[in-house]
């Protein structure tokens, strides 16, 4: 996100001008769909595709308020407007303007002030931490655009959150600059129980003219005979089913879609002539809807020209549909959760609380049975049994356990690995800091245990924790917290490792200060950024150059497990294969890597994909197994549409209508 530049410890400015000073010219980003017009125009009166984005502009200057309100019935395309203005904005934004910010009002937990609800919404912003995000809403540099206060539902369906959330609005500070979008229906019925947002500038979208329906639908049309009849209807009956119902950009949007599926409007021909009563309107939205899954399957094929069987899409739209319905607005693992957003890598909640958690966790032991098999198999060619092999094993068991325990975790953390941090400055001083850590260690374990044995568990100490600590661990962390914490598990990791392996020599040190570096890496992580947070940072990296998709956790989470995974796959080979108190065959020895790799990577390392895994396994029939390329396909196909790093479904009412 784009800031302002100015000093870290400005003062507080003088009040801000309004939130736009004028229309920049720009061709091409809206269609004229729906007119726009302010609630204080003579009834009828609608603004042309010219003046009605620079109208738009011109609203909170007329009016000396720097609050927009914009409402509409479903489907006109509130959100969408929304969008408009902050690019807008954006584009013609001066030094001292506010940058705008939309976000979605249904993820507020109204017990939570609205200010600190910013900033923390904020810090998730790639390259904004927790203490930028506070400087930028303490000095009015962001401009909250916030989207769907009537999707504020709480557990009993009631606009209980809605009219918190006005209040708190409200109650803030009265020059506070914002843009809030609303269903009209929904805030019209707030208004009337006297809750509104106060000192703003209200706006309006109206319903699509039946001429500007009729100009889109011939647009779109490939053979406008077969358009026609519904079009003469449309002209001719002023009060029938489709002149009244095709109102709004996704009514029409999904009719010409049905349209160019079946290359035919003979599904439209029961409404022709007919007046809009409410069932008979009710029937024609089904109709629409009932049809649009199976039109968009066939219009939009996969790469390669496969196309996906209508009755899976309806049945894993339903299924994403349901979930969202069953959790939005609840609180769940300490989130709120949203009723609108599928985020990929955290959507294991769809099948069950529990089930996904055990799930990862058996994925967990099963990704470490290999090593322990193959190191034990190597320990008995060497007659180490009972002891120290025994001993040696039941240390190796921490780091499994350590990954069991944070398997059955609510939210593990996306792993991400940056090799570029090692030249950094904080990425060397980590470094540093490791290699000081493992000095100290060494120098303990020689004095208690053998000189090499003691060195070499500093030196492989210090390798594991202080590369992962530079490359895959966020800045955004208490730093000194985690070293102690490494401190005392490399102190425990030695004396235990001294007393079991101190007979084998040189080498046995370097495996188990490897082993305790890693260890002490998860350790040290978990405690640094949970105090880190209590001091209301441990935010995350800013993402690599190029826009986050919604993919981008998960990928860089199996990215940390490949690298993590192959570098201790590589070091396991060569002590089997070379150590000359293990010196295995080779076939054996690649065993053990091969091993290794499965269990440092994919099995301690990458929680997120475990956990991803366990979801398809507990969601089959329910939901595709490439689950990833389904939900980039229903974007491209116009079932779902990307808002950040999270999908939404196209519209509230195809929601609606698959959760019902």
């Amino acid at each position: 996100m784009r800031t302002p530049h100015r000093h870290r410890h400005a003062q507080r400015r003088s009040p801000r001008p309004p939130l736009a000073r004028r229309a920049p010219q720009r061709t091409g980003a809206l269609r004229p769909l729906h007119p726009l017009s302010h609630q204080q125009r003579p009834p009828g009166h609608h603004l042309t595709e010219d003046t009605q984005q620079q109208e738009l502009g011109r609203h909170i200057p007329a009016r000396g308020s720097r609050r927009l309100v914009v409402t509409g019935p479903p489907g006109s395309g509130k959100t969408l407007l929304a969008l408009e203005l902050a690019v807008r904005l954006l584009e013609d934004r001066e030094a001292e303007d506010p940058v705008p910010f939309k976000i979605s009002l249904a993820t507020w937990d109204t017990a939570v002030p609205f200010a600190d609800w910013l900033v923390e919404e904020l810090s998730r912003l790639p390259g904004c931490p927790q203490s930028l995000a506070a400087m930028l809403v303490h000095d009015r540099s962001v401009l909250p655009v916030l989207d769907g206060l009537d999707e504020m539902v709480d557990e009993n369906d009631t606009n209980q959150r809605s009219r918190a959330a006005l209040t708190a609005l409200n109650q803030a500070e009265r020059g506070e600059a914002l843009v809030l979008t609303c269903r009209g229906d929904a805030y019209d019925a707030m208004r009337a129980s006297r809750c509104w947002l106060q000192d703003c500038a209200p706006v309006e979208l109206h319903d699509v003219p039946p001429h500007h329906a009729r100009e889109y639908l011939e647009g779109r049309a490939h053979d406008a005979g077969l358009w026609r009849d519904v079009l003469r209807d449309i002209d001719r009956r002023r009060s029938g089913v489709l002149a009244m119902t095709l109102t709004t950009p996704w009514l029409l949007t999904m009719v010409s879609t049905v349209a160019e599926a079946d290359r035919d409007t003979a599904f439209l021909q029961p409404f022709l002539d007919q007046l809009a009563r409410p069932a008979t309107v009710s029937a024609f939205e089904r109709e629409l809807l009932s049809r649009y899954l199976s039109s968009v399957t066939s219009l939009h094929a996969l790469p390669g020209g496969r196309h996906y069987d209508h009755g899976d899409v309806h049945r894993w739209s339903s299924r994403l549909a349901d979930y969202l319905r069953e959790t939005g607005g609840r609180v769940f693992g300490g989130r709120l959760m949203s009723g609108r957003e599928i985020t990929l890598h955290e959507l294991w909640p769809v099948a069950g609380s529990r089930l996904p958690r055990v799930v990862t966790a058996a994925l967990t032991v099963a990704l470490w049975v290999p090593v322990f098999i193959s190191l034990g198999v190597c320990l008995d060619r060497q007659s180490f049994f009972p002891q120290p092999g025994a001993g040696i094993l039941l240390l190796l068991s921490l780091l499994p356990l350590a990954a069991v325990l944070s398997s059955l975790g609510h939210w593990p953390q996306p792993r991400r690995v940056i090799l570029g941090n090692l030249v950094t400055a904080r990425g060397a001083g980590r470094v540093a800091c490791a290699a000081g850590l493992g000095t100290v260690l060494a120098v303990n374990a020689a004095a208690v245990f053998s000189a090499g044995f003691g060195w070499m568990y500093g030196v492989g100490f210090a390798l594991v924790f202080g590369l992962g600590l530079a490359v895959s661990v966020r800045s955004d962390i208490h730093l000194k917290a985690a070293v102690s914490a490494a401190l005392a598990v490399g102190l425990a990791g030695g004396a235990a490792a001294g007393a079991a392996l101190q007979g084998f020599g040189a080498f046995a040190g370097l495996v188990a200060g490897l082993a305790g570096g890693a260890l002490a890496l998860a350790v040290a992580v978990h405690v640094g950024i949970a105090l880190a947070r209590r001091r209301g940072g441990g935010l995350p990296d800013q993402d690599e150059p190029g826009l986050p998709t919604p993919d981008s956790a998960l990928h860089n989470d199996v990215v940390a497990g490949v690298v993590a995974g192959a570098i201790t796959g590589v070091i396991a080979l060569i002590v089997a294969w070379r150590a000359s108190w293990m010196s295995v065959p080779l076939p054996l020895a690649v065993v053990v890597g091969a091993s290794a790799f499965l269990a440092a990577g994919p099995g301690f390392t990458s929680a997120v994909s475990r956990r991803y895994v366990a979801l398809l396994l507990c969601t089959r029939g329910h939901l595709p197994w490439r689950l990833a390329r389904f939900l980039r396909w229903a974007r491209t196909a116009g079932i779902m549409r990307i808002a950040s790093t999270a999908y939404q479904f196209r519209h509230d009412r195809l929601l609606q209508w698959l959760g019902r």
